[in-house]
């Protein structure tokens, strides 16, 4: 009897698993979803069997949920991005202080990758809390977003979430004045490394949002073109391509087609 008691329940625990995936696969079809997701997560962090690595794990989700809320539904965005970083933080912490690159000899390879995750998100979170609470907000904590990309780069994961340390810092570099840490040679170097390292075979990058950062960069440098170019990449991805190449970012990608009409316009490509 306790053996079958012992199997109901690591069924109902697998499935509870699945159904947190499969809720986070449809953050974007609404808000009532990416709660369920968030939920489950918790759930499962909370556990009094939760292990390290999967306390981790479920931050992470967590984390980018309350991204994704906060800049894709616009739901208190401010208040969605700092609970965002503080997770990411939280996942941090499970393995060490911040910015403590001795980890590189402590942890396993799929630790490491998740640390790095939780470096970007942690960044990502803090850089678009700055572009909504200006230039003053960006002093203070700039060295919070260029420390979590130089972490990602010195644990050796370059490609997490898409090489986004690449494109982080090249957005960083290119809208930072040059009196506060900014460099337009260096941000064209962060972007040929971001075409380099995640460009497919169709010529678009994984991320395809990359394109739009890039097209910035040319027009700020007088390179209409090239920033017409780079946007057309974006722009002409139809939604089955997008489903088949870039599922992961599939509703990311469909508002970043939107934000990429907009600049095509506003440069009269």
């Amino acid at each position: 009897m306790l053996k079958l008691v012992l199997i109901t329940i690591g069924l109902i625990l697998q499935v509870s698993a699945e159904d947190c995936e499969t809720f986070y696969e449809n953050r974007g079809s609404s808000i009532t979803t990416l709660e369920e997701a968030y939920n489950c997560f918790q759930t499962k962090v909370q556990s009094p069997s939760a292990t390290k690595d999967s306390k981790a794990y479920g931050l992470n989700k967590m984390s980018y949920l309350k991204f994704f809320e906060g800049i894709y539904y616009g739901n208190s965005p401010e208040k969605k991005l700092i609970k965002s970083f503080e997770l990411a933080k939280e996942a941090i912490l499970l393995y060490g202080e911040m910015n403590d690159r001795s980890i590189l000899n402590t942890l396993k390879k799929s630790q490491i990758q998740e640390v790095a995750l939780s470096y970007y998100l942690f960044g990502t979170s803090v850089s678009k809390y700055v572009d909504l609470k200006g230039k003053w907000e960006a002093i203070k904590r700039m060295s919070e977003i260029k420390n979590s990309m130089k972490m990602i780069l010195s644990l050796r994961e370059p490609s997490t979430y898409h090489y986004g340390a690449f494109r982080t810092l090249g957005i960083f570099n290119m809208r930072v004045p040059s009196i506060a840490g900014g460099s337009l040679p260096r941000s064209k170097m962060f972007f040929e490394r971001l075409i380099n390292a995640s460009t497919n075979n169709n010529g678009v990058m994984t991320y395809p949002v990359g394109h739009l950062y890039y097209a910035e960069y040319f027009w700020i440098t007088d390179q209409k073109e090239s920033a017409c170019l780079q946007l057309e990449k974006l722009l002409n991805l139809d939604e089955e391509e997008i489903k088949v190449n870039h599922f992961d970012l599939y509703y990311e990608t469909l508002n970043d087609k939107v934000l990429a009409q907009r600049l095509y316009d506003k440069y009269r490509c």
